[in-house]
């Protein structure tokens, strides 16, 4: 009969392990979930803000836009009132009916641009009133014109000077002058009002979506680097208790399935948020492109590299979204084992990512990187997945070498016991081998971005790939002086 310690070993603490793995799922879903909400919610706060503040900027605009049509309806009536006179002393000098025919064409638009300041100014009553003697104004001066043309037409030159030189009140150029100016002297003024309104709309604008995008991305990070942890946490308690397995305990294997399930959840979780993030960036990167496109004249030289900044950030997470989704299809995809020809695999790769590298980007010292590629033996396991290792460590070779005078990367292979070996050379910026263990973990770089393009996922998927397949990946370098990518798989059955 087992004593009753084992008894509270075999019976009581399983229940107590199960309970303690579930309580951190739910726990750490939950944040998750709720730090997503707080970035939805953030997002969606800052895009009505940003929406209701472009439609103040856009009715901002306008108004500006109506001060600038006053003010040149007003110069176009003093011009046109000023041509009739001029047309009008041509006319009586040379009694030309062509010129009879201007100076009516320039009464009509008189009275035409009348009445546009007459509509234009109907909402400000003080610029109603300032019309009122303008109008008064220019009808004496038009009467005064048409009784000289009168005198003209009935007792010839000197009846039509006498008539011009009879003083009328409220009826010179001079007093039609100081109307139309004091006139447009208020609409200068709230022309410079409404420039300056128009300002703190586009810098509260600007603001509210560089804080919005800030605060959310920090939120995004944050719950991408806690769900990182958490696999991480989960898949090293995982491979503790397959390795416990080996001795077949029941507990065990209760365990190990436990954490399968829980890890597999986390993981689509994972998945279907980051999925789930690219419709708000998308938002972003249009409400910015928008911005852009339809405010261009109102935006000075600060604003417009705000608004760069913000999409060129906004491109920047799109890729490192799509990496992660990437990196957690991994988890999931189910992996074929058959025979796979990576000689012929490998040079494959090499010639897509020499096709596929930008022209134009590397140094003037800089040569086309040089790639030379070895007997390479052959592996089982999945071809498409293993094409996506040689693709990640050969184009990353080639980015890290792009800087030196002649880049040369080396591929080769070898048999080395129940393993064939596999490795990627390059002689360009190197690594210290005292952050060596970091190269594989997802946001791990060794590198500025502004220096190395990259989102840091890269080789966390090939040491993904290649620990689905049973194998093993390590680095080593030198700094400035070039480094080795290696990883090994297993022969398998022959």
């Amino acid at each position: 009969m087992p004593p009753k310690g084992s008894i509270l070993r075999d019976g009581v603490a399983p229940a107590r392990v199960a309970a303690g793995v579930a309580a951190p799922f739910g726990s750490i879903e939950i944040k998750m979930l709720s730090g997503f909400l707080l970035a939805i919610s953030l997002l969606l706060f800052g895009g009505a803000y940003t929406y209701r503040t472009s439609v103040q900027l856009a009715g901002s605009l306008e108004w500006m836009a109506h001060s600038q049509e006053v003010r040149a309806t007003l110069a176009g009536l003093y011009g046109s009132l000023a041509g009739a006179e001029l047309v009008q002393r041509d006319y009586l000098l040379t009694a030309q009916h062509a010129r009879l025919y201007e100076y009516t064409r320039f009464i009509m638009q008189v009275r035409d641009d009348l009445a546009s300041a007459t509509r234009l100014t109907s909402d400000n009553p003080a610029q109603q009133r300032n019309w009122a003697v303008l109008h008064s104004a220019v009808d004496n001066r038009l009467d005064a014109m048409t009784d000289g043309l009168v005198a003209y037409q009935r007792y010839g030159l000197p009846a039509a000077r006498a008539v011009l030189g009879i003083p009328r009140p409220n009826g010179s150029t001079e007093e039609v002058r100081a109307a139309i100016g004091r006139m447009d002297a208020v609409e200068v003024r709230l022309l410079t009002q409404r420039r300056t309104a128009s300002a703190n709309l586009r810098h509260a604008m600007l603001v509210s979506l560089i804080v919005t995008l800030a605060l959310a991305s920090a939120i995004f990070i944050a719950l991408f680097r806690a769900a990182h942890r958490e696999m991480r946490a989960r898949n090293s308690a995982e491979s503790d208790l397959l390795e416990s397995n080996r001795l077949l305990h029941a507990e065990l294997r209760d365990k190990a399935a436990l954490l399968e399930v829980t890890n597999k959840e986390l993981e689509s979780f994972s998945y279907s948020v980051s999925h789930d993030l690219r419709a708000p960036l998308r938002a972003i990167d249009g409400f910015a492109q928008m911005m852009e496109e339809d405010c261009q004249e109102g935006l000075d030289a600060e604003g417009k590299r705000y608004l760069s900044v913000i999409r060129q950030n906004s491109s920047r997470m799109g890729a490192l979204i799509e990496d992660l989704l990437e990196f957690s299809r991994l988890g999931r995809q189910p992996i074929a084992h058959g025979e796979v020809n990576v000689d012929a695999l490998v040079r494959e790769v090499v010639a897509e990512v020499l096709n596929s590298e930008p022209r134009g980007e590397r140094g003037v010292a800089s040569a086309a990187p040089q790639i030379e590629v070895g007997p390479l033996p052959p592996a089982r396991g999945d071809r498409g997945l293993l094409r996506q290792v040689w693709i990640n460590l050969i184009a990353n070779a080639v980015k890290y070498s792009g800087k030196v005078q002649r880049p040369l990367i080396q591929v080769s292979g070898c048999e080395a016991g129940a393993e064939n070996h596999y490795s990627v050379r390059d002689n360009g910026v190197g690594f210290n081998m005292q952050y060596a263990e970091q190269l594989f973990r997802v946001f791990q770089r060794l590198h500025h971005a502004e220096e190395f393009g990259g989102t840091g996922v890269g080789l966390a998927i090939v040491h993904r790939i290649v620990t689905r397949h049973g194998g093993r990946v390590w680095a080593e370098g030198v700094v400035n002086e070039g480094a080795v990518f290696s990883f090994a798989l297993p022969k398998g059955e022959s």
